[in-house]
């Protein structure tokens, strides 16, 4: 059962784009400790990479799949392998039953799942920037507040296209995209009327709040109308990435894995490769990144405390040729063991079952 490792870094070929729930506009960042003070970097998560390579792990194994013919999964199976199931398994599991769960399946052991509980074999490490030159915490990119491209301002030709019901319609929706623009200014004056007054002595704030609130409801209001959510030339918000260039410190290390899961992972990082890509924003060219990987693999005996870290090869994720390469015979034994497992994988795997 080998342990490997892969340590190296992430480097952004285009602004990286990491969001979350409740982020609002807010950059990716985390804290961390660097020459004995607080700063904040650039993070993807160790969740988000991992989320993206058991994605490309089943990929490769619908792939391996659909070689044996016409494939179809339950739903259940389905949420199985990509989310390691929807609800954790109740009680506690039976003394060595965890080694019985990990037989006939390879995915699941590696990344982990909630039904059957198995805590996964694969650890992925969250990527967090390096320090800059200016020691300061590294800007983000964003662009300004755009506005979604309407095919009838661009080329006016087109309006000959649409009756006058729908003409009719087109003025409206530019009228309230403009009554948007008048309502959030109104909201910006109110912010700094009553921000200037905060700060004056005496000065009666209660009828500056109330404006203000209503200058909100006002622009909200216009936002919420059914017609300004379908205009095409409504507001686009500002994306905040980590700009291009940014480099990430980064490992991803498999504990005890069995032949075929560490095969499938190095078949994962082939994928990888072919779409060197990772977080939102990708057709509009965010999200490209490079990765340089050197592979360690634990190796010595006979005894645990025997055993160093031995250079095993490099993985490069960027685009071009293989990503891997290596001479150890031990990673090559994975690599022709997950080949083995792909040829047979409707019978001798319980992916798809």
């Amino acid at each position: 059962m080998p342990t490997i490792r892969l340590i190296g870094t992430i480097t952004a070929r285009s602004p990286i784009m990491i969001t979350r729930p409740e982020q609002g506009d807010r950059l990716l960042t985390m804290n961390v400790i660097r020459n004995e003070s607080m700063s904040r970097v650039h993070a993807i998560p160790g969740e988000t990479i991992k989320g993206l390579l058991r994605s490309l792990a089943y990929t490769a194994c619908v792939d391996a799949g659909r070689g044996s013919g016409d494939l179809r999964v339950s739903l259940d199976a389905f949420y199985r392998q990509t989310a390691g199931g929807l609800t954790f398994s109740s009680g506690k599991p039976d003394l060595g039953s965890d080694a019985a769960a990990r037989v006939g399946e390879p995915l699941l052991s590696l990344f982990g799942a909630a039904t059957p509980r198995l805590t996964g074999r694969i650890i992925v490490h969250h990527a967090l920037a390096q320090e800059i030159a200016s020691g300061g915490p590294a800007e983000g990119f964003s662009l300004p507040p755009g506005t979604r491209r309407d095919g009838i301002t661009a080329h006016p030709e087109f309006a000959d296209l649409v009756g006058p019901e729908d003409r009719a319609l087109w003025s409206r929706q530019n009228a309230s995209v403009s009554a948007l623009s008048e309502a959030t200014q109104r909201v910006e004056d109110a912010k700094r009327i009553l921000g200037r007054a905060r700060r004056t002595p005496g000065v009666d704030i209660a009828p500056l709040e109330v404006v203000l609130v209503t200058a909100e409801n006002e622009a909200l209001a216009i936002k919420n109308a059914p017609e300004f959510q379908h205009s095409v030339q409504r507001p686009l918000p500002p994306k905040n990435a980590a700009p291009t260039g940014t480099t990430y410190d980064h490992a991803i290390e498999v504990a005890d894995g069995a032949l075929n899961e560490i095969g499938l992972l190095f078949a994962v990082l082939e994928l990888w490769n072919q779409a060197p890509r990772i977080g939102g924003g990708r057709t509009t060219g965010y999200g490209q990144i490079a990765a340089d990987y050197l592979i360690e693999i634990l190796t010595g005996g006979p005894f645990r405390h025997h055993r160093t870290w031995t250079a095993a090869g490099t993985t490069m994720i960027n685009g071009e040729g293989q990503a891997t390469t290596t001479t150890c015979p031990v990673l090559l034994e994975a690599m022709e063991a997950w080949s083995q497992t792909e040829k047979t994988i409707r019978i001798s795997t319980r992916i798809f079952s």
